[in-house]
């Protein structure tokens, strides 16, 4: 139980930053998130707001099954 609602979100941030960082996932084949997240190739989308506001630019993190399956790729990839 926390104290308060400060020492919550300290928690769920270190945990949180553990888990993306440090622990390894055993469906990306013992790879953190974050290394996934970093060698993913990037994709630009820019669409526009359904009220017409300006233009707005998504960059879209894609994950490739090939390069999960080619561990030692995603390791030097970045």
């Amino acid at each position: 139980v926390y104290e308060n609602g400060l020492t919550l979100w300290k928690g769920l941030d270190d945990y949180f930053r553990f888990y993306n960082n440090e622990r390894l996932h055993q469906s990306l084949d013992y790879l953190t998130p974050k290394q996934i997240y970093d060698c993913a190739p990037k994709t630009r989308i820019t669409f526009f707001g359904l009220d017409g506001t300006a233009p707005k630019v998504i960059t879209r993190f894609v994950r490739m099954e090939t390069e999960i399956a080619a561990k030692k790729n995603i390791l030097t990839c970045c």
